[in-house]
C-alpha cells in the first residue's frame, strides 16, 4: 500500500469527515514525498472552502480547470482510488505515518545544518538547530480520544453504515453471522484432531494472500513443503497425494495452483516455535513498509513459552495468549490462532469453552472463540461432510453457529450446502 496516494485517496472517497480530520491534524503538502500527492493535497486544500466534499469528480474538474490533466491524469486517480482500500492501517495511523517520516525528513536536514554550524563555531545557531531538532520529536498528532471515536463513528453512521475494514474468511456463512476478522483482535479457533482448524486457517491465509493482504504464517507441526502441498489441494481442489499420478486435465490445476502460491509474494511462513523468538521476528515484520495485516499460528499449544522454574503449564500457555493478543492489540493486525481441545470434549455433544485445552487464560485473553465439531454420525471413508462451527465468544458482539462442507480430500471448506 503507498500510504500517500491511499491518504488523498481516503480523503476522495470519505469527505469531508476525512478531509476534516486531515485538516485538524495538521496536515500539509510537506508531508507527502510524491510530487502528484503533493500537488493533489494543494488542490484539495485550496479547493475544501468552496464545496461541502472534495469527492474524485470535484477533483478531476479542479484539476482540468488548472490546465493540469497532463500531469495528473484520470489514470493516476483511479490507481490513488484504488489505493483506499480497508486495510489494518486506519486513517489516523497514515496521517501519524506521514507526520512521522516529515519529521524524519526535517531531522535529517537540521543535523546537516547543526554540523555545518559546528565547523564554523557557529554555537548560537547550532543550538538553535538542536532545539529544533528536538521539537520533531514531539507527537505531531495528539493520541486518539474516546470523544474523538465518538465523533468520527458518528459521522459514518450519518453517512450510512460504517465501513467494514476487516478480513473476510471467504465463507459466506462465517462471515454473516459471525462477522469478518477485524484488526486488534486475537480469533481463536479451536476443536479436536482431524476436525481441520488446521485447514481452515491455511485456507484463509492463502485466500487473503491472494487478495493482496500480508499474511506470517507460524506452523508448528508442519514444514513449507507439506504446508505448499496440503494448499495447492485447496486451491486446485485436486486430491493429490505424492506418489500418485494425475490425469493431465488435473495435473494442469494443480501445477497452476503451485505457480499461484510460488509468485505470492504476500504469503510467508515463520517456523520458529519458541515464542520470544517468534515476536521478535514479527515485530521486525512490522517495521516493513508494507507490514502483514494476519498472523497465523498452527497451533497455540505448541508454542514453546521458555517456561520459567516453578511454573506451571497452565501459566506458561496463559503468557503465550497474553502476548498473542498483546501484540495484535498494539500493532492493530489480526492474530489468528489454531488451539487443541481436551479429552473431555469429545464425550459432550457440542464443544464449551471449558474444554480449551491446558489454560483456561485463552478464552480470557481471546476476542473470539470459534470451535468446530465434525459429525462422527458420517462414515469416515465419505469424502465431503458437515462440519459445525459455534463461536462461543465474541467480545465486541454476538456469539453464533454455522455449517460449513468439508472436503476430506483436499481438505477444503466450503459454505454449507444441503442435498
Amino acid at each position: 500500500m503507498n500510504i500517500e496516494e491511499a491518504v488523498i485517496g481516503w480523503i476522495l472517497e470519505f469527505s469531508p469527515d476525512a478531509l476534516a480530520q486531515a485538516l485538524g491534524a495538521g496536515c500539509r503538502a510537506e508531508w507527502f514525498g510524491d510530487e502528484k500527492c503533493r500537488a493533489l493535497w494543494s488542490i484539495i486544500e485550496e479547493a475544501a472552502p468552496k464545496y461541502p466534499s472534495v469527492s474524485a469528480v470535484v477533483l478531476a474538474n479542479e484539476i482540468a480547470a488548472k490546465g493540469m490533466t497532463e500531469r495528473i491524469t484520470l489514470v493516476d486517480l483511479s490507481r490513488i482510488l484504488a489505493a483506499a482500500v480497508p486495510t489494518s492501517m486506519s486513517f489516523r495511523d497514515a496521517l501519524r505515518w506521514l507526520a512521522a517520516d516529515y519529521a524524519r525528513k526535517v531531522r535529517s536536514g537540521l543535523w546537516m545544518e547543526g554540523s555545518e554550524a559546528a565547523k564554523k563555531a557557529d554555537s548560537e545557531h547550532e543550538e538553535a538547530t538542536s532545539d529544533r531538532i528536538a521539537e520533531t520529536f514531539a507527537d505531531m498528532l495528539p493520541p486518539e480520544t474516546l470523544q474523538q471515536a465518538a465523533s468520527e463513528l458518528a459521522g459514518e453512521l450519518g453517512r450510512g453504515e460504517p465501513a467494514d475494514y476487516g478480513i473476510p474468511t471467504g465463507l459466506v456463512d462465517i462471515d454473516r453471522g459471525m462477522g469478518s476478522l477485524q484488526p486488534g483482535e486475537l480469533i481463536v479457533v479451536a476443536a479436536r484432531p482431524g476436525c481441520g482448524k488446521s485447514s481452515i486457517l491455511r485456507q484463509i491465509a492463502c485466500r487473503t494472500a491472494i487478495d493482496g493482504r500480508k499474511v506470517a504464517v507460524v506452523s508448528t507441526e508442519m514444514g513449507a513443503k507439506e504446508i505448499v502441498r496440503a494448499a495447492a489441494r485447496q486451491l486446485s481442489g485436486v486430491a493429490w497425494r505424492r506418489g500418485e499420478s494425475l490425469p493431465a486435465a488435473e495435473r494442469a490445476e494443480y501445477l497452476e495452483a503451485l505457480r499461484r502460491i510460488s509468485v505470492l509474494s504476500t504469503l510467508r511462513l515463520t517456523e520458529d516455535r519458541r515464542l520470544s523468538t517468534m515476536l521478535a521476528k514479527w515485530r521486525a515484520l512490522m517495521g516493513e513498509e508494507f507490514p502483514p495485516q494476519l498472523f497465523v499460528v498452527d497451533y497455540l499449544q505448541q508454542l514453546d513459552s521458555d517456561m520459567r522454574k516453578g511454573e506451571t503449564l497452565a501459566a506458561a500457555v496463559g503468557r503465550i495468549s497474553s502476548a498473542l493478543k498483546g501484540f495484535a492489540k498494539d500493532n492493530r493486525v489480526v492474530v489468528l490462532a489454531a488451539a487443541q481441545l481436551n479429552r473431555e470434549s469429545a464425550k459432550d455433544s457440542d464443544p464449551q469453552l471449558h474444554h480449551l485445552r491446558d489454560s483456561g487464560a485463552i478464552e480470557q485473553d481471546a476476542d473470539r472463540v470459534l470451535m468446530m465439531r465434525l459429525d462422527e454420525s458420517q462414515p469416515a471413508e465419505m469424502r465431503r461432510c458437515t462440519v459445525d462451527v459455534f463461536q462461543r465468544k465474541n467480545r465486541n458482539g454476538p456469539v453464533g453457529q454455522c455449517r460449513l462442507t468439508f472436503d476430506r480430500w483436499t481438505t477444503r471448506f466450503a459454505n454449507y450446502a444441503a442435498t
